[in-house]
């Protein structure tokens, strides 16, 4: 919905056209749309000025949008995804951390513990190039 929306943004930057609601069919009463959620295709009413078709400028214009809505949600996937790593390096943390406080880890001192926190996390959680 996020990525329509900025595409549908995009395109309303273009005089030529009048842009509709955003549609999403799986938000329909239909029984068996709830079953298909992962194959909903969102969709929205593009008018010409003159209620024409204009196929070649349209598909042009909509190539044009295509760039810079799909690098917004490009940072927004990655954003997510950097927040996605964040959470479970942090869950991960506390569980070392408790783990560290029980009866099998006495014998380690606290600096020990400390780096321990400090370092496997980061090894288990190591940042990835891009495209994994």
């Amino acid at each position: 919905m996020a990525y329509c929306a900025g595409l549908k943004g995009e395109l309303s930057r273009c005089p030529k056209f009048s842009l509709g609601r955003i549609e999403d069919a799986s938000r329909t009463g239909d029984e068996r749309r709830k079953r298909d959620l992962e194959a909903t295709f969102l969709s929205f009413p593009v008018t010409t000025g003159d209620g024409r078709f204009h196929d070649g400028e349209t598909k042009e214009d909509f190539n044009v949008a295509f760039l810079p809505a799909g690098q917004v949600w490009d940072q927004v996937e990655a954003r997510a995804q950097e927040q996605r790593r964040k959470s479970r390096e942090e869950g991960f943390r506390h569980r070392l951390a408790r783990l560290l406080q029980g009866p099998a880890y006495t014998g380690i001192d606290a600096t020990t513990k400390e780096r321990l926190l400090a370092e496997v996390p980061a090894l288990a959680f190591a940042k990835r190039g891009i495209g994994f």
